[in-house]
């Protein structure tokens, strides 16, 4: 009797387990982080000095970003919105599981729309789920 029931835990255990994995591999786990970039361009050389924002997407099932941006960092709740994507950026688009994508701001673009670019930075992706995601704060440039 008592090892049919230990057969039967154990077998419901393993189970649950399983189902644990399956739904964790397949949930949305995407990180933010912003960045210092020198786009460079076949025949053109080195462009402008940027600030990127890097979408890692550690899961197995894609996610697909919609916008992506910069937190304004003068104590209101205002963003900076990426309007056109630039030449060669994988942001806003589909991040395939376990990839990542890659977009970027100028800093001159960044300084004209009132980002202090010596200030604490936050880069964020919004998915077509709705959910925003954020960067952990930095500082990607000294005085």
């Amino acid at each position: 009797m008592a090892v049919p029931l230990f057969a039967g835990l154990i077998g419901g255990a393993a189970l649950a387990w399983k189902i644990y994995v399956w739904r964790h591999e397949r949930r949305s786990h995407l990180s933010v982080s912003a960045t210092n970039l020198l786009p460079v361009f076949v025949g053109t050389g080195p462009g402008d000095w940027c600030f990127g924002i890097e979408a890692l997407n550690e899961s197995l099932s894609p996610v697909e970003v919609r916008s992506v941006g910069f937190d304004m960092n003068d104590g209101t709740d205002r963003k900076i919105f990426q309007i056109t994507t630039p030449p060669g950026a994988t942001l806003p688009g589909v991040v395939n599981g376990r990839t990542k994508a890659t977009t970027w701001m100028t800093l001159d673009e960044l300084e004209r729309a009132g980002l202090d670019t010596h200030g604490s930075i936050v880069a964020w992706v919004r998915t077509a789920a709705d959910e925003e995601i954020r960067s952990q704060p930095t500082i990607l440039r000294t005085p």
